[in-house]
């Protein structure tokens, strides 16, 4: 649901203000001019530092939730960071190896296609085939990459590592839905701040139309900020995937890669057509 609404920003940011404006317009006709007026203006004398109580929860709630947000975006961030690192320690040891190098070579562009593909945002489960990691590790352990030395080896075994727990954290992070409960929290606590004012500005309908027209202002801004960045590998504000296909074209000159675009690959058959074909030594 999250995603939707970060993919629509510029049409759900005006809908979402002009829902809040009016929700908080609509208490303050229950409480001034309704048939059940009489009865809220019953209950006026509240003094106006009462509403800052509801109002602290609500600010609280939003930092709680911004503060998940950005930590998630920099997660997101740092595990582009080092799937490319990895992949490009892997293509620079292959090309150190020389010709005995050319098989980790293949299997490292081989994963960087399928963990990196065009669409893969798209998908409910973005796959690399895990047999893209054992090939990796069997050609590190017990093919040419062994037998360039235990420097190498443990150079090599590093740089998967980290190369796979990239990925496996840009999954994660895509599929994950710990914290959307979160934002229901951080609405329900601004509409009952919205009550709040209405309530210590009773009798006073344009004082409390006024209010509650700032209030909902501010909620519906602060709340828009935090949902541009609630979605790391979402539009406008995507983390790009563009260091993972520099890494595999910086290293690849010889290799039709995609990645003309400022965001990412252009779309090529299949997702991985370019990439060297993969063997199985078996």
């Amino acid at each position: 649901m999250l995603d939707l609404f970060a993919s629509n920003l510029y049409l759900i940011a005006p809908l979402f203000l002009a829902f809040n404006i009016g929700l908080g317009l609509l208490f303050v006709w229950i409480a001034e001019r309704s048939p059940m007026a009489a009865f809220w203006q019953s209950c006026a004398g509240l003094v106006g530092p009462f509403f800052q109580a509801v109002g602290a929860i609500f600010a609280l709630y939003s930092a709680f939730l911004a503060n998940d947000v950005w930590r998630t975006y920099e997660k997101a961030q740092t595990a582009v960071t080092r799937e490319q690192q990895g992949i490009r320690e892997l293509l620079r040891l292959a090309e150190a190896m020389g010709p005995q190098g050319q098989r980790l070579r293949e299997l490292t562009i081989a994963f960087g296609h399928a963990s990196a593909p065009l669409d893969w945002t798209t998908r409910h489960v973005p796959p690399v085939p895990a047999a893209s990691v054992r090939w990796l590790f069997n050609e590190t352990l017990f093919g040419s990459v062994a037998q360039a030395g235990p420097q190498v080896q443990n150079a090599a075994m590093n740089a998967i590592r980290d190369m796979r727990a990239g990925y496996l954290d840009r999954v994660e992070i895509l599929t994950s839905t710990v914290g959307q409960g979160k934002w229901s929290a951080v609405f329900i606590f601004g509409v009952l701040t919205q009550i709040a004012l209405v309530a210590v500005h009773l009798g006073k309908a344009r004082a409390g139309m006024l209010a509650v027209t700032i209030f909902s202002i501010g909620m519906t801004a602060s709340m828009i900020f935090i949902l541009e960045f609630s979605e790391p590998f979402v539009e406008p504000f995507a983390v790009s995937l563009q260091p993972i296909y520099e890494a595999l074209r910086s290293e690849t000159p010889n290799t039709s890669l995609p990645g003309a675009g400022p965001r990412g690959p252009s779309a090529t058959q299949g997702g991985s057509s370019d990439a060297a074909p993969v063997h199985d030594h078996d």
